[in-house]
């Protein structure tokens, strides 16, 4: 956090898509649990989710979501998160015009917004936010006791890695909607505990 402090293994990174494990193994846990099947399809959850192709909403499960292979391109949709406020819902509300650029099933397309969804389905499924089940279940157990789920958790004067771009430091990025794909700061002795 100090310019020109060095790194330690208690600095704090936001991980970015490494938050995406997370989010899997919160649902592979509730599969283990019995309280989702891979299978089951996405509507299921999330009534209000429509795609631009009626087929896809019907048929999309939670296997396609977590696959990338929702038939979204690679990207496609980051705008409705990245540098925006919108929550969760009102980026789940416009996902319809995405254009479906894919082949659903057959072909990869990196998707940030389908593992919000993702996220969406633990938090309806269980009733507590994705933040709250994903230290509940993994930071506390794990003893990850410097790892929050987002910036916004961030600890003052707390020992933080900012980014930088050429060569001059900038600020966080704070989420708002998405968090379950990209949000969780943690540093290397937390995510070797994880690791474990």
């Amino acid at each position: 956090s100090r310019s020109g402090a060095k790194v330690t293994p208690q600095s704090l990174f936001n991980i970015a898509s490494c938050s995406k494990a997370f989010t899997a193994a919160s649902v592979a846990m509730l599969v283990e649990e019995g309280k989702l099947d891979w299978h089951d399809r996405v509507t299921d959850y999330i009534p209000e989710l429509e795609l631009a192709d009626p087929y896809i909403t019907d048929h999309l499960n939670i296997i396609d979501i977590l696959a990338h292979r929702s038939g979204l391109s690679t990207f496609t949709g980051d705008l409705l998160w990245y540098q925006t406020d919108y929550t969760n819902e009102q980026i789940i509300e416009r996902m319809e015009y995405l254009p479906i650029e894919n082949e659903f099933r057959s072909e990869f397309g990196y998707q940030n917004n389908m593992f919000m969804v993702a996220g969406e389905i633990v938090e309806r499924v269980t009733g507590q936010t994705w933040s709250a089940f994903i230290e509940e279940r993994f930071f506390t157990p794990l003893g990850m006791e410097n790892t929050v789920p987002s910036s916004d958790e961030l600890q003052s004067g707390a020992d933080i890695a900012y980014p930088h771009d050429r060569g001059e430091q900038i600020g966080l990025y704070d989420f708002n909607g998405t968090k379950p794909a990209a949000s969780i700061y943690s540093n290397i002795e937390d995510l070797s505990s994880w690791v474990k």
